[in-house]
């Protein structure tokens, strides 16, 4: 008992999270400037982690009432737009209410933006740009089981409230959301608009945004081998307890 409970004891200090550090995709910072129109994209940050970003379609329901991945029947195209700044540069859907930005205004066309990484993401901001004063933003972790778990919402994100973007300019603005504090962890991710309430404002619905860089915090190598190295010990010692009593 005293070597299991030694061992649980090194499996705590083991598996205590490292501090995570936070990285930046930079969507807009593509080797060939211009617009050009693809399936997905997939940029690496600085220390190797990925993300890729595509586009999902849906129709007939209000982005409010999205539960699960599956309602989201369609793909689309994304189109890389300006690379040579961020100020213009970013990831729009191709065809959409406004041109090359998320947009769910129409019934019969409403888009979001799939992220999923190659590690467990907290985002703790985005950059955006076309942004309007009437912009909005909506955030879900995806589950295992494709169901979607509102990760919060930043209300209109152009305009002077709380949930304004830092240093934004409204008409084709840009600028940094930042999440404090930081989303909750998910590897998979779904970025649309928000409608309803005091979004409803000059007929303009769900009004989107152009997807230019993502900061989040991911696990660092270390936490992993940590906590890999822990849960191996635990079992080990358990085999040989196991192993202990049946010879007894």
């Amino acid at each position: 008992m005293t070597k299991f409970l030694s061992a649980a004891c090194l499996v705590t200090v083991f598996a205590m999270p490292a501090q995570a550090s936070v990285v930046e995709f930079k969507l807009w910072d593509w080797p060939a400037a211009g617009n050009t129109n693809v399936a997905s994209v997939t940029k690496a940050a600085a220390t190797g982690e990925r993300v890729t970003v595509s586009a999902r379609l849906w129709s007939n329901i209000q982005p409010d009432q999205l539960t699960h991945l599956s309602q989201l029947t369609g793909t689309g195209t994304i189109r890389l737009t300006d690379g040579t700044s961020a100020l213009n540069g970013g990831l729009g859907v191709t065809g959409g209410g406004s041109t090359e930005q998320v947009d769910t205004n129409t019934v019969t066309r409403r888009e979001a933006f799939l992220v999923e990484g190659s590690t467990t993401l907290r985002l703790t901001a985005l950059r955006l740009n076309m942004i309007d004063a009437n912009d909005t933003l909506r955030v879900y972790g995806i589950e295992s089981n494709g169901a979607l778990t509102s990760l919060g919402f930043a209300g209109t994100i152009g305009g002077t409230g709380g949930n304004a973007l830092q240093g934004a300019t409204w008409n084709a603005g840009t600028g940094t959301l930042t999440f404090v504090p930081r989303l909750a962890p998910f590897r998979r991710l779904l970025l649309t608009t928000r409608e309803g309430g005091e979004e409803r404002t000059n007929n303009m619905l769900g009004q989107g945004y152009r997807l230019a860089a993502i900061s989040a915090a991911v696990p660092e190598p270390a936490t992993w081998a940590m906590m890999l190295g822990g849960f191996g010990l635990i079992g080990a010692v358990s085999r040989r307890r196991r192993t202990a009593v049946v010879h007894a």
